[in-house]
């Protein structure tokens, strides 16, 4: 069955692989920016620090206003809750309301956002943390450091907003999140680094991996046995992100 429902998830990130996952699940998203620093950050393990840094994003997410932003939802009118004003339950004698006053209340009926941020590090089998490479040479030993087994972790972050037309600001309304796992062995032999880590022959752009390890496409050839969530080793955790969607209305639009 086709999904009807026209909802766009804000993606804040600028992997390629993210972009692709999304792509090939046919989940609608636009790209907005975020600013964290990442750099600083406090000495957690792989699973919390990728979790810790996906919420980092998540605060720091840059979203427009909504007349600026093409295809948020609204929900229909039977739907729609007048959260942030508030009504008394007393009953109270008014005159029928005029068709402006009638536009102006449906005018601001709940708009809705969904938005999702996620980061992705892995660890050699020595448990070192391994980050994005600096260089060709901290690409080489990161991937020689993977031939005995590593892990990697993708920590998400979705989140629900709702425009407050008294704020004019996004504010929350509900959030998910999560980290999914795999542990696995990646050897690129000696003889095929060369190749591997030739971006105009193998399409990897390894300065922008975690690891160097890229093991879609071209590198796939490389990656042996796994345990856990192949897409999180590629940088979304597919299944978990759709069930925290569906979980959110963002695919039915049904919102509590």
């Amino acid at each position: 069955m086709k999904n009807l429902k026209s909802n766009i998830l804000f993606l804040a990130s600028k992997s390629r692989s993210r972009r692709e996952l999304l792509d090939f699940c046919r989940i609608p998203y636009k790209l907005v920016e975020q600013n964290a620093d990442e750099s600083q950050h406090p000495d957690l393990k792989l699973l919390d620090l990728v979790q810790y840094l996906a919420e980092l994003k998540m605060a720091h997410v840059i979203l427009d206003q909504p007349k600026q932003v093409n295809n948020f939802s609204n929900l229909p009118v039977s739907q729609k809750q007048f959260s942030d004003t508030q009504i008394s339950q007393e009953p109270v004698t008014r005159p029928a309301p005029s068709l402006n006053s009638c536009s102006q209340i449906i005018s601001q009926a709940p708009i809705y956002c969904w938005v999702l941020t996620a980061d992705t590090l892995g660890a050699n089998s020595q448990s070192e943390i391994c980050r994005k490479p600096v260089g060709l040479a901290d690409a080489i030993q990161m991937l020689k450091s993977y031939r005995a087994g590593a892990i990697t972790a993708t920590g998400y972050c979705i989140e629900r907003r709702r425009w407050n037309f008294n704020t004019n600001s996004w504010v929350l309304d509900q959030r998910i999140t999560g980290v999914a796992s795999a542990s696995y062995t990646f050897n690129v032999p000696d003889s095929c680094l060369a190749n591997y880590l030739d971006a105009a022959f193998s399409g990897i752009s390894y300065l922008d991996v975690s690891g160097a390890v890229e093991i879609e496409r071209y590198g796939v050839q490389y990656l042996g046995d796994i345990q856990g969530s192949y897409t999180a080793i590629v940088g979304l955790p597919m299944y978990e992100v759709r069930d925290s969607l569906a979980k959110l209305g963002f695919y039915d639009g049904s919102i509590t």
